[in-house]
């Protein structure tokens, strides 16, 4: 094992960023809730497809619900 460090590293006082592309993301809440293994595994490869984080496509599914809703 390696030495424990003695000092932060910068990147704690950074903004969070989506990982893929280092965009700052402006998601400050948790939001947990349980799926099927299906719909779970249709969303990471939708996701996948387009080249977005998950809640990406989350919330394009939402705008287009509210669209579409009476």
């Amino acid at each position: 094992m390696g030495e424990v460090p003695q000092v932060a590293s910068e990147n704690i006082k950074a903004p969070e960023t989506a990982p893929s592309d280092k965009r700052v993301s402006g998601r400050t809440e948790q939001l947990n809730l349980k799926a099927s293994r299906e719909f779970k595994k249709r969303l990471k490869i939708i996701a996948a497809e387009e080249g977005c984080l998950m809640i990406e496509v989350i919330e394009k599914a939402l705008e287009c619900y509210n669209k579409h809703r009476k």
